[in-house]
């Protein structure tokens, strides 16, 4: 098949001719010429400026007769266009302001760049390219706060040392209150150092024998660092003994040396010269240095 975009000859089929009518009927129901062929036009613009559009062009016989053209493909005389798409921003409904007082209070809402045939999600530059980008929060009026009411504090926890006391916190009117200004309801709190009674070792018994007694210092000191403290603080603790009996076995009796183990004559002398003193004469000599 043969198409042009420029105005077509007249063929011979087209030119007069002479004879007799049947040559000329004969002629008509003869196929077209060769030179018949499809005549189109330049492409319009698209139809729309975003989305889905169409474009469309002329498309006619040469021959000015539909007909000569009919078994060759008819060029299409239209076609769809697409362009960007049709940006347009979208936004939600704006959200409520917080309860809370003060300032630095917000709402939002949402905004997304979509195709208003379709509302499908697209990137934010289709949207961009069209206008600007609305809003997403807007600060809310301010509403002044109230004062927070605070009851007295408590105890402090515990019986001594480093505890927890306690108050009320309370907002007069409910949301009308600053959270970043409530006051603390709990601190801590010291009470007197804990304490303990601190016992040393015990002496040595006062006798060996015979039910002696034995003592130890008993001290109050601080239970974190062992530090003296006065008595005063370790009064409600029970306090160690410090006094103790010992050794309440008996004594051995000693014998009575009714003998000298040597001559006594011998031990007389010893006894003048003063060697009752030591223990082997003691021992040998037993009567003349005991009596």
């Amino acid at each position: 098949s043969r198409v042009k975009q420029s105005k077509a000859t007249q063929s011979k089929s087209q030119q007069p001719r002479t004879g007799s009518t049947n040559q000329r009927n004969l002629m008509a129901r003869a196929p077209a010429s060769m030179d018949v062929f499809w005549l189109v036009g330049n492409w319009s613009e698209c139809s729309t400026t975003c989305g889905i559009g169409a474009v469309w062009r002329s498309v006619t016989c040469s021959s000015q007769n539909e007909e000569d053209c009919a078994n060759m493909k008819r060029p299409e005389p239209a076609r769809t266009c697409h362009l960007q798409p049709c940006a347009t921003w979208q936004t939600s409904s704006w959200s409520k302001c917080p309860d809370e007082c003060g300032s630095g209070r917000r709402r939002y809402r949402d905004v997304q760049c979509v195709d208003s045939q379709s509302k499908r999600p697209l990137r934010p530059f289709h949207c961009q390219a069209v206008s600007r980008r609305p809003l997403s929060s807007l600060v809310c009026l301010q509403k002044p706060c109230k004062t927070w009411s605070v009851s007295p504090w408590g105890a402090c926890s515990g019986s001594c040392g480093e505890g927890i006391r306690e108050r009320l916190v309370y907002c007069p009117e409910p949301h009308r209150c600053s959270t970043a200004l409530r006051p603390n309801s709990t601190e801590r709190c010291r009470l007197e150092p804990c304490s303990r009674w601190a016992a040393e070792d015990w002496e040595e018994c006062s006798v060996s024998c015979g039910e002696g007694q034995q003592q130890r210092a008993v001290k109050c000191v601080s239970e974190q660092d062992s530090v003296l403290m006065p008595n005063s603080l370790c009064e409600k603790i029970s306090k160690p003994e410090t006094l103790r009996k010992c050794n309440m076995q008996e004594c051995k009796k000693k014998s009575v040396c009714r003998k000298n183990a040597t001559s006594s004559l011998f031990c007389d002398k010893l006894k003048l010269l003063g060697r009752c003193l030591l223990r082997s004469v003691q021992k040998q000599c037993c009567f003349t240095c005991g009596s």
